[in-house]
């Protein structure tokens, strides 16, 4: 077998070469960026090959499946396939597997973006579904089925229930781990008569009768013990049934108590005598606590390996004189955890006898530093064990970019520490300073493995340099050290016994299809490329297009995707850039694209400027290089800080010559000018010395588009009067300049009303502006006669009475409407105002009902305000944020017999209860439903039943989730069988996509 396998490889490998060679002959025949003439019979052919180089790349595949199988089955080197071990062997692997990862319900993954986790631990599952051996196997290992999560909030789920039921009889009686989970939102009330909903007895008395076997319990709550909600009653059940010397591990996680919570002992042990509870206690060696303390001379801190203490708040502290009983109490102490302040300090200079702690193995100091840190190390003389330590930044006050040996206040006391310490592994959080790190690795210099978290380090000092001889093995940057464990799961398996040298013709045979792979997939490339260059059923190749087709096209693309520093992305989890990237990716495809791109002015006019940034490698070169490729061409500038720098506040950083030079530079050439702060200008701040910049080199009639965005502050008009200079510009220039503005969005700051900014205005958006008198809005409104679009966030004052007769100003080319008022009056203030053309409108409603709730909604204080410009406008799409159940929803349907798309933005829509005010034959053509994530949200069966109603023939989804949305109430992240077929076309935006709807809302 061995011979032929060696002559069919030399065959195999002898056409291959032949083919590969082949191809290539081909391709050098027919370049790419041209337009050749290929015969009929070729192209025809090319078209046969596309097909047949699929079918070898599959095959190839195959046969690197099976060699690959093949080798798993060998015994070389004393290897054997998982499938001949021993029952017992393959049930301690599966025990290790299901113990391997931590529990998906765990505080873990609390971070971990995009992670939605199963509201079970599903290892045991998925191992008893892989083969009939395995499912035997794992069936019969009780202890795999030994940790059950609990969420009883979904207890009545029947599949949940029965899910529970069958692990606690594979179980048998093994010791549980039991994890609770109560992640509700609030105590349920009856929806008539407001009483509140009594808790299921149904689950405690489940919960009662699994206590007496629990081995440890964890319980995570959203509420404190205080209100006596699901978690008090859990644990008195808990502190009552369980049975002393089983219980060996507690963890608590509760809410933080803000009422006047002390501590008693009816509060802490939840009405169950003292003495039970003490000697239930008294087994327990693993201890994490959160926000619920029993009392700290309890039994429950003795003779413990790990002990874990955060929290916030006033009862988030311990004397020291109770930490140092603790740790004196618990000397067999592997892990400590000290995450909340120590009071009650003796001076930090006063001798102490150190508490010998030669078994501990990991210490975390939490978020105490400065001289807490100090006063907690003090104490403790570990072993000669390995020891791995976090310590958060201790400098006094630090700062970012700041550094002072003097601040470092617990210098001594750390010091010592490492000294009488065997750290090899060093957690290091919040260094803001490279030599803040390099002293503390100066004084451990026995440390191996180095991670680092939310670390800021812009440049590293060569002078400041670690001793000779501290070297690391391993670092890990913004991430948790963890210990791994892998094991190979394969399936399959032979007990024959193979030869040695068949063994090595496999592997050898293994690596030789990896490059046989290899050919087929440059070959299939080759061939690619050759059926593109055809002209076959009149479809062209990109790259034989005109070079200005092209340019168009690339400029169709950069202008896809808004920019990454606008607000579309305000609620997607998009990690977004700080440059628009487009350009420069069109440009690296390869030399003719790049020659493209660069020669096209208009892909480079949209410059993002982060002041900050300016002065790091590369910024400055890449906005002049902006520059210089956009030609002669008006510029698009954006100005905002960094958004991963939330705390650098662009309105009250100081001016930069450097910046300002750049910008003066560039401002005749500006078509738009977007600005975005945490602050609004103040002279001799940065925000307000680039305003004077911008408007005292723009052109008059080029800039066109101006967008401030102040997100903090008071509302700041510019040039309110003649005395304010706040631009130290004539109040004639800034008004020659904004005369032939078209394009006005401001928020917390914006031109005096009485300016010509609002004169002649096609888009108008008034944000965060407070309050604008009824005569200047209107004004406004006659002075920009061909708005398109109108976005208005305001109270309006000093309105005309509700009896006296309004003629609404004519607004004939509207397209876009958003009235978002400060109060729901002000709803009916703002329409009447206005009266659109016969052109198809979009309209964002906000909740008009007054003190609005999801219980009792009250009354429609615009009504008739609203009722009137809907018949007045021919409203298609209609935008409704924040309803809050499905009859309001149905009430405004019902004024709009004219809308086509409706979008439902954080709506809530539990159950759909249909009246009679909508027409039989009332049909609409898309459905949006946006920011459905929570448990109010608008339901799937709602979904299902207004696409049926409404004969819906478009369904977008973006950010909504299936799992708190009704699907049995089951909160599995499961997806309907009937998604795709709901309606004829479903989309579903991913959360790191924008809002798919921002350019009308």
């Amino acid at each position: 077998m061995t011979d032929e396998l060696e002559t069919a490889t030399t065959l195999l490998s002898s056409a291959l070469d032949r083919y590969s060679e082949v191809c290539s002959r081909l391709k050098d025949c027919y370049p790419p960026n041209t337009l050749p003439n290929i015969p009929p019979e070729y192209t025809s052919r090319v078209l046969r090959e596309f097909a047949l180089v699929t079918t070898y790349e599959t095959e190839i595949r195959h046969l690197k499946a099976l060699f690959g199988r093949l080798n798993n089955s060998t015994e070389l080197s004393g290897t054997r396939s998982i499938g001949s071990f021993p029952p017992e062997v393959l049930a301690h692997i599966f025990k290790i597997v299901c113990s391997t990862g931590p529990c998906p319900q765990s505080a873990t993954y609390a971070y971990t973006t995009g992670y939605k986790p199963p509201l079970f631990n599903t290892d045991s599952i998925t191992l008893s579904h892989v083969c009939s051996r395995w499912r035997q196997i794992a069936i019969n290992t009780a202890t795999m089925w030994s940790h059950i999560d609990l969420v009883p909030h979904q207890f009545q789920v029947t599949t949940l229930s029965e899910r529970t039921n069958t692990y606690l009889a594979r179980a048998g009686r093994t010791l549980l781990d039991i994890h609770l989970v109560d992640r509700s939102h609030g105590a349920k009330y009856d929806a008539i008569t407001g009483t509140r909903i009594p808790l299921d007895s149904g689950f405690l008395e489940f919960f009662a009768s699994i206590a007496p076997q629990m081995r440890s319990f964890e319980l995570r709550t959203n509420y404190s013990l205080i209100d006596k909600h699901l978690g008090y009653h859990v644990l008195s059940v808990c502190f009552a049934k369980c049975i002393p010397g089983t219980l060996q591990q507690l963890s608590f996680d509760v809410a933080k108590d803000y009422g006047d919570f002390r501590r008693s002992p009816e509060s802490e042990l939840m009405g169950i005598p003292e003495e039970t509870v003490e000697r239930l206690w008294r087994s327990v060696t693993v201890l994490r606590l959160k926000q619920f303390y029993p009392k700290w001379t309890s039994q429950l801190y003795h003779g413990l390996v790990e002990l874990c203490l955060a929290g916030q708040g006033l009862d988030a502290s311990i004397s020291e004189a109770r930490l140092v009983a603790i740790m004196k109490s618990s000397p067999r102490l592997r892990v400590l955890k000290i995450g909340f302040e120590i009071t009650h300090a003796i001076p930090i200079h006063s001798p102490v006898e150190q508490i010998s702690l030669i078994d501990l193995e990991h210490l975390d100091s939490g978020w105490i530093r400065e001289q807490q840190l100090g006063i907690l190390l003090r104490w403790i003389a570990p072993g000669t064990k390995p020891l791995s330590f976090k310590i958060v930044n201790p400098w006094l006050g630090a700062q970012e970019g700041q550094y002072n040996p003097m601040h470092f206040t617990s210098r001594s006391e750390v010091e010592s520490f490492f000294a009488r310490s065997n750290v090899t592994r060093l957690y290091a959080v919040g260094f803001d300073h490279y030599n803040q790190l390099v002293d503390v690795l100066s004084m451990a210099p026995s440390v191996r493995v180095l991670v680092v978290d939310g670390f800021t380090c812009n440049q590293v000092n060569e002078e400041h340099a670690p001793p000779p001889g501290v070297t690391l093995d391993e670092l890990y940057v913004n991430g948790w050290l963890k210990d791994i464990v892998s094991g190979s799961l394969l399936y399959g398996g032979s007990n024959n016994v193979i030869s040695p040298e068949f063994a090595n013709r496999i592997i050898q045979e293994l690596s030789i299809v990896a490059s046989y792979e290899s050919e087929i997939r440059e070959s299939r490339a080759t061939v690619s490329q050759l059926h593109n260059l055809g002209e076959s059923r009149n479809t062209r190749s990109i790259f034989s297009l005109p070079t200005e087709v092209l340019a168009r096209i690339f400029r169709t693309v950069c202008n896809i995707h808004p920019c990454p520093q606008s607000g579309v992305y305000t609620y997607s989890t998009y990690s977004k850039p700080l440059f628009v990237l487009d350009p420069i990716i069109l440009s690296h495809v390869c030399s003719h694209w790049r020659e493209v791109a660069t020669n096209s002015p208009d892909l480079w006019s949209h410059i993002d400027l982060v002041p900050d940034q300016l002065r790091l490698p590369g910024w400055s070169e890449r906005a002049t290089t902006y520059v210089a490729r956009s030609g002669q061409t008006l510029l698009d500038i954006h100005i905002s800080p960094t958004p991963e720098k939330k705390e650098v506040q662009l309105g009250s950083l100081g001016t930069d010559p450097d910046f300002l030079q750049f910008l003066a530079r560039i401002a005749p050439r500006m078509r738009s000018l977007t600005m975005s702060a945490n602050h609004p200008p103040a002279p001799g701040m940065l925000c307000h010395s680039v305003l004077s910049t911008c408007f005292a080199n723009c052109v008059p009639g080029r800039l066109v588009s101006l967008d401030f965005d102040f997100d903090r502050g008071h509302v700041h008009p510019l040039l309110e009067d003649e005395t304010n200079t706040d631009t130290s510009l004539p109040r004639e220039k800034l008004e020659s300049l904004w005369y032939h503005i078209k394009s006005l969005r401001v928020d917390h700051f914006h031109p005096a009303w009485t300016s010509k900014a609002y004169h002649g205005l096609l888009e108008l958006e008034l944000n965060g502006i407070g309050s604008i008198p009824e005569s200047v809005l209107v004004a406004i409104l006659k002075s920009s006669p061909g708005l398109r679009v109108l976005k208005l966030q305001c109270q309006v004052t000093d309105r005309t009475p509700d009896d006296t007769r309004i003629t609404p100003v004519p607004l004939v080319d509207l397209e876009q409407l958003t009235a978002t008022p400060f109060e729901e009056l002000d709803l009916g203030y703002i329409l009447r105002l206005i009266a659109p053309g016969a052109k198809p409108l979009g309209f964002t409603l906000t909740n008009p009902w007054l003190g609005s709730t999801t219980v009792r909604p009250r009354r429609f204080t615009s009504k008739v305000e609203t009722r009137n410009f809907f018949f007045r406008a021919k409203v298609t799409r209609l935008y409704a944020k924040t309803f809050d159940n499905y009859k309001q929803i149905e009430y405004v349907l019902a004024m709009v017999p004219s809308v086509r798309v409706l979008v439902l933005d954080g709506c809530r829509c539990r159950q759909v209860r249909e009246g009679s005010i909508l027409p039989v034959d009332f049909t609409l053509d898309e459905l949006y439903v946006l920011r459905s994530t929570d448990y109010g949200a608008v339901t799937w069966s709602s979904i299902e039943w207004m696409v049926e109603r409404f004969r819906i023939r478009e369904l977008t989804l973006w950010w909504y989730d299936h799992r708190y949305n009704g699907l049995g109430e089951s909160g599995a992240p499961v997806v309907p069988n009937n998604l795709h077929t709901i309606c004829p076309k479903v989309n579903v935006i991913s959360d790191e996509s924008p809002n798919p709807i921002k350019d009308w809302q």
